[in-house]
C-alpha cells in the first residue's frame, strides 16, 4: 500500500538517491552526465520540510519510494521536484504526488502551481498537460520562471527542450 504523507525528518536523507535513481531514466540527450549524479542538496529539501512543502510516497508504511518538494513564489506554488523510484513508475504515485502539493497550493490561498519540466517526454509535458498544466508562452513567464529556464540552460539543460508549466488552482467551495 501507499500513502502520501508531510516527509519526516527521517526521510530527508533518503530522498536523493529516489531523484538519481529516477534520473537514470532520462537519456543522455536529455540529462548529461554531469547533472545525472546531482540531486537536489540536503539544506533545500530541509527548507521545503520545514515549510510543510516536502511530501514523500510511503510504501508499507515505512520506505520511501518517490517525493514531491515544492516551494511558494509570489502566488505560486512552484514545483521544484516529483519523482518515483522506477519500480513504482506506472502505479499513479506521481499523480498522488501531484495532486497533494496542488491541495498544499490551494490551502495557502495560491493561484497557480509551476513547474519547469522536459518538452518532449511522455512522463514529463505531457502527463503534466493530461493533468491540466498549460505551457507558458516566453511573452508570459513570470520572472523566477524564466531565470530558472536560464539557470537550467547554464547548467547543460537544452533549453530547445525546457519549457514552463503552471496549472490555475481553484479552492473548493
Amino acid at each position: 500500500m501507499i500513502e502520501i504523507i508531510q516527509a519526516r525528518e527521517e526521510h530527508i536523507a533518503l530522498l536523493p538517491e529516489i531523484e538519481l535513481e529516477a534520473a537514470s531514466q532520462s537519456s543522455l540527450d536529455d540529462l548529461p552526465e554531469h547533472l545525472r549524479s546531482q540531486a537536489m542538496p540536503l539544506h533545500k529539501l530541509e527548507a521545503v520540510h520545514r515549510q510543510g512543502l516536502l511530501l514523500v510516497a510511503i510504501e508499507n508504511g515505512n520506505t520511501p519510494v518517490g517525493f514531491a518538494a515544492a516551494e511558494i513564489v509570489e502566488r505560486y506554488l512552484h514545483l521544484l521536484e516529483i519523482d518515483v523510484v522506477p519500480r513504482a513508475q506506472g502505479l499513479g504515485i506521481g499523480t498522488s504526488l501531484l495532486d497533494k502539493v496542488m491541495e498544499s497550493g490551494i490551502i495557502r490561498n495560491l493561484q497557480w502551481v509551476s513547474l519547469t519540466t522536459f518538452s518532449h517526454l511522455p512522463w514529463n509535458a505531457p502527463w503534466y498537460e493530461k493533468k491540466g498544466f498549460r505551457k507558458i508562452e516566453a511573452q508570459s513567464l513570470p520572472a523566477f520562471l524564466a531565470d530558472i529556464l536560464r539557470a537550467e540552460e547554464a547548467m547543460g539543460l537544452d533549453p530547445n527542450k525546457r519549457v514552463a508549466m503552471r496549472k490555475e488552482l481553484h479552492p473548493q467551495v
